[in-house]
């Protein structure tokens, strides 16, 4: 069985994101994810994959001069009511150009996000919303569990993230052809 992740951009632009930065839909298939009783918390395939391709598009349309941008992700809740899957989750976004023969980050955010994706008849998801909450709200807009998890956060939890990110502008020289003595110069702040 196969999941398709779609954006409805109506539903997002309606929180006041520019259409620019959402136009773009991408479609991409995973592998199923489990029924809608999965437990709070998953990080089911599917819907893990849709995460990113909506982190990728929203941002990734914003600018395309920077050589390369990737994204990571760590899921602090979800949610599951009806057709409705809310995860809570941190994202991070990060840019990347070359400065001086090194391939450096140009800019980047690591921001608490809230993503509301509606599951159709078919197993594919819809995103409904995203936004990222600012720290006034968090309270209101977040989990108890998503909170907590959050404001627990360690550098020990964020390495993975930041390896995903290392390992993809690594993927990313190797294959356009750059050699292993290409600088990465990674700043990571939360």
């Amino acid at each position: 069985m196969q999941t398709e992740c779609t954006k409805d951009t109506k539903a997002v632009q309606s929180k006041g994101q520019k259409a620019e930065a959402v136009s773009t839909v991408q479609s991409m298939t995973s592998e199923a994810v489990p029924s809608a009783g999965a437990s709070s918390g998953s990080n089911s395939t599917g819907l893990d994959k849709c995460i990113s391709t909506a982190i990728l598009t929203k941002w990734g349309a914003q600018n395309q001069q920077e050589a390369f941008y990737t994204e990571a992700h760590l899921v602090l809740d979800t949610r599951v009511e009806g057709e409705k899957t809310t995860v809570y989750l941190l994202e991070q976004f990060y840019r990347f150009s070359f400065e001086n023969d090194r391939f450096v980050v140009t800019s980047g955010h690591s921001s608490p996000v809230v993503m509301v994706f509606t599951r159709n008849d078919d197993d594919t998801f819809t995103l409904l919303d995203y936004h990222a909450p600012i720290e006034q709200t968090l309270e209101k807009e977040f989990s108890q569990n998503a909170i907590e998890k959050f404001r627990a956060l360690s550098e020990e939890q964020l390495k993975p993230l930041q390896e995903k990110v290392k390992l993809d502008a690594e993927s990313f020289l190797k294959g356009a052809g750059y050699d292993e003595s290409t600088v990465i110069d990674i700043n990571f702040s939360r």
